[in-house]
């Protein structure tokens, strides 16, 4: 007996395959919006403070900056991260279950004007991988007119498989704008799936205190 599926058919099943998962993930980040008390979150300090160039902001006690890709004002890009206590040093093959969360700042200037944070945050679709074959399984969620530090802020959720430790990333990406510099700002907080409400709670109170020193 050979048995098997035509090739149209095949690509349907697969489809809605990822359909379902991509759905799946959308009711898991909704919900949890809902239900967590991120009592977990108490238990995290923020005494520390970085004060860069360009903001700052506090973070819990225990953690770190890693600003060695952050070249200056002036450079078209920086990076910083906030990370928390790992007992190597920070690569991705750490399993993002067993880290609350990390956060990583990256500032854009662009030679052309972007008058909205929705147009910014159009621009960082377009910076964004989107290849399914890495990882990459879509946006859950977006969100206008927010700020920060009063300035305007667009939100989009981001979701990630990981397929090494059989995780599913989700990414919080605040983008921000500072429109006479025609500077971009976006502030990405990470956690997994599997999050208790604590990581996305500390990735929030960090993002939440940041303090623009131009504009």
């Amino acid at each position: 007996l050979n048995f098997s599926i035509p090739w149209p058919q095949f690509k349907s099943l697969i489809k809605m395959k990822k359909i379902i998962l991509f759905t799946l993930i959308v009711l898991s980040v909704l919900s949890c919006k809902s239900k967590k008390n991120y009592s977990g979150c108490q238990n995290h300090f923020f005494p520390n403070i970085y004060n860069g160039e360009m903001f700052s902001l506090e973070y819990p006690e225990g953690w770190e900056v890693d600003d060695s890709e952050w070249h200056g004002e002036d450079s078209l890009q920086n990076e910083l991260q906030i990370l928390p206590p790992i007992p190597t040093t920070y690569n991705r093959k750490v399993a993002i279950a067993d880290l609350p969360c990390w956060v990583h700042c990256v500032k854009r200037y662009l030679h052309i004007p972007v008058k909205t944070a929705k147009e910014a945050a159009e621009l960082s679709k377009a910076f964004t991988p989107n290849n399914p074959n890495n990882g990459f399984i879509g946006i859950v969620e977006e969100v206008d007119s927010l700020v920060i530090d009063g300035k305007p802020t667009y939100l989009i959720i981001y979701a990630y498989r990981d397929e090494e430790n059989n995780d599913t990333i989700i990414n919080k990406q605040y983008n921000t704008i500072l429109p006479k510099s025609h500077t971009i700002f976006m502030f990405n907080s990470n956690f997994s799936i599997k999050d208790d409400g604590t990581g996305e709670e500390i990735g929030n109170k960090i993002i939440k205190s940041i303090k623009f020193k131009t504009e």
